[in-house]
């Protein structure tokens, strides 16, 4: 669909609802990033704005799995807090949650969505200009492109990781 083909409007309707759903885009966030980061750009093309990549800035692209990421970073330092702390239980529940987020929430999730990430990262990819300018808009350019950096690496070392954890632990 994004090679420029032409598709009829009913499948294109189908496939961009389609796509929402497999992108796990349940939350309408472009207002809040619109709020916080006043990024307004055109599409690439008609089909990817089809598709959902409607911009070609990350955060905006990846929808509310950006903030399913950003909220679940601040629990993954939790358990490691608890790790550390005198409390027995707390302990005890910081290890079976690192257990549990690691091999099943974590490697499952960045796996499935593996596939969207990278599309988001490379459409961002084709426009990567830092902003020295002070405003909103510069703000929320640059903090994508960090981002965006971020999650080359994450998506670059992640089957590696994956490797690694498999063999070690099976």
């Amino acid at each position: 669909m994004l090679l420029g083909v032409v598709v009829p409007a009913n499948a294109s309707i189908f496939l961009s609802a389609l796509f929402q759903v497999a992108g796990f885009d349940a939350l309408p966030t472009d207002d809040m990033y619109d709020f916080l980061f006043d990024i307004d750009e055109e599409p690439i093309s008609a089909n990817f704005d089809t598709l959902g990549y409607s911009t070609r800035q990350f955060l905006y692209n990846v929808g509310s799995l950006g903030l399913l990421i950003l909220f679940f970073l601040p629990f993954l330092a939790m358990v490691y807090i608890f790790k550390y702390m005198p409390c027995e239980t707390l302990t005890k529940f910081s290890a079976k949650q690192r257990n549990k987020i690691f091999f099943n929430d974590l490697f499952s999730f960045l796996l499935e969505s593996y596939m969207m990430l990278a599309v988001c990262v490379c459409v961002n990819l084709t426009n990567m200009t830092w902003m020295h300018e002070i405003s909103q808009r510069a703000f929320g350019v640059n903090v994508n492109i960090i981002i965006t950096v971020v999650f080359i690496i994450v998506l670059v070392s992640l089957p590696v990781v994956v490797a690694i954890g498999y063999t070690v632990y099976f």
